[in-house]
C-alpha cells in the first residue's frame, strides 16, 4: 500500500498554535483522515501514523522525514568523498521537552546514516527553557490543565524530574537530568554510533535566570561520561564562554582521565 494513501493525522503543538482558535477549540486534540495531504495551513507541525507495516504507530512529522531523507544522503555524499571521516547531527533541545518531538527521534534508526550525534542537554539554560516550553503548550493544547500538572506530566513522560516550575528559570536543571538523557541516548543508539552530548557553557539567558558558574560546567561534563557519553561537545560557541567556566569541563575531563 501507498504510504501517502490513508493517513491519519494528530494535530499538536506549534508556535502558530494561539492564531488557530478560529477553527479548533483550545487546549484539545483535534485529528482527521485526509489522503496523504494537510487539511489546513493553520497547522504548523502534525504527526502522522499511516497503515504502511514498517512504520505502523511511528508518529512522524512530514518535515521530520524530509530532514532525515536530507541526512541519509549527506552521510552516503560525505562517506563518498571522505570513508573515514565521521558525520552527525544536531538533536534540538525541543528532544527534552516535547514528548511529540522526541517521539520522532529515534536512535536506533539514526545509526544507519550517522556516526555521531550531539545529543542538546543544556541543563543550565535548560531550566529556563523548559519552563518556556510548559507555559507555552499550557496556553494551547494542555489548556485544560495547570502548568504545575504540565511539568509533572512532562517530567513523567520524559522520565526526568528536577525542580519546581517557580524555580526552573533561577536554578536550571540538575546534573541528573545530563547522566539521565545520556544514558537514555546511549541505550538508543547501537554499539557503532557515538553520543556526544551537548553541554552548554554561558548559553545567554534572561538577567534572572540561571548563570554558568565552571563548578555547573564540571558536574556536567561528569554526569555525561558517569552516563556513557564518548565525548562532549561545549555549547553553543566559544565567544560566548568565560575561560574560568571552560576550565571547569578541563577539570572533569582530568579527573575522569578521559583519553
Amino acid at each position: 500500500m501507498d504510504r501517502t494513501a490513508d493517513v491519519f493525522w494528530l494535530y499538536h503543538s506549534s508556535r502558530s498554535a494561539m492564531s488557530i482558535s478560529r477553527l479548533y477549540a483550545p487546549g484539545k486534540f483535534h485529528s482527521g483522515l485526509v489522503t496523504g495531504n494537510r487539511t489546513s495551513w493553520y497547522v504548523a507541525q502534525t504527526s502522522r501514523f499511516t497503515r504502511d507495516g514498517s512504520i505502523l504507530g511511528k508518529p512522524t512529522s512530514a518535515s521530520n522525514v524530509a530532514l532525515n531523507d536530507t541526512y541519509r544522503d549527506l552521510y552516503r555524499l560525505a562517506h563518498g568523498i571522505a570513508p573515514n571521516k565521521g558525520i552527525g547531527w544536531h538533536v534540538w533541545h525541543n528532544n527534552s521537552f516535547s514528548p511529540f518531538y522526541r517521539a520522532e527521534q529515534d536512535y536506533g534508526d539514526f545509526q544507519h546514516y550517522s556516526d555521531f550525534l550531539k545529543v542538546v542537554i543544556y541543563n543550565l539554560c535548560g531550566g529556563e527553557r523548559l519552563a518556556q516550553y510548559v507555559r507555552s503548550v499550557q496556553r494551547t493544547i494542555f489548556a485544560d490543565l495547570t502548568p504545575a500538572q504540565v511539568l509533572d506530566f512532562t517530567y513523567g513522560v520524559q522520565q526526568y524530574r528536577d525542580k519546581p516550575l517557580d524555580e526552573l528559570a533561577k536554578e536550571g536543571l540538575g546534573p541528573d537530568y545530563v547522566l539521565r538523557e545520556t544514558k537514555r541516548a546511549v541505550a538508543g543508539a547501537g554499539p557503532n554510533m557515538k553520543i556526544w552530548p551537548g553541554i552548554d557553557v554561558d548559553i545567554p539567558t534572561a538577567p534572572t535566570s540561571k548563570k554558568t558558574t565552571p563548578e555547573d560546567v564540571y558536574l556536567a561534563v561528569k554526569a555525561a561520561f558517569d552516563g556513557g557519553a564518548h565525548g562532549v561537545l561545549l555549547s553553543r560557541k566559544y565567544s560566548e564562554m568565560r575561560l574560568d567556566n571552560i576550565r571547569g569541563a578541563g577539570r572533569a575531563i582530568r579527573e575522569l582521565k578521559v583519553g
